[in-house]
């Protein structure tokens, strides 16, 4: 019922987006078309492997 407020307030399992959000230098909206753009290459991906994804390919970039 109020799962949003919890991935608010750091409950409920939300510590990936935050961290997409941290690589994605607190830009939310850029997050949002990492995940976008995850789902757009993999529809069969849930969104919270859509975020692990994003989150792998920019630690990936990164590196490169």
């Amino acid at each position: 019922m109020f799962g949003w407020l919890k991935k608010l307030f750091g409950g409920g399992g939300g510590g990936d987006l935050r961290r997409l959000v941290a690589l994605a230098r607190g830009d939310a909206g850029r997050a949002e078309r990492l995940i976008d753009y995850e789902l757009k290459r993999d529809p069969t991906l849930s969104r919270a492997e859509a975020i692990r994804s994003a989150i792998e390919r920019l630690e990936y970039d990164r590196t490169r």
